[in-house]
């Protein structure tokens, strides 16, 4: 009997800056598990997932 290797979540995004969850005008760090508390000025890329992040109950 085989075993598919296990994969990924799909539900849960990989790792990097996203717009802040809480609505702040700045990007947080998402580490794959879970939101740190790093803050960077909004960027052009994370601006584009802003749909993404901020609608997500993480």
């Amino acid at each position: 009997m085989s075993t598919m290797p296990e994969q990924p979540d799909a539900r849960v995004p990989q790792a990097g800056w996203y717009p802040d969850p809480a609505g702040k005008p700045m990007s947080r760090y998402w580490d794959g598990t879970s939101w740190t508390d790093q803050l960077a000025p909004l960027t052009t890329s994370a601006a584009g997932q802003l749909g993404t992040a901020s609608t997500s109950s993480w």
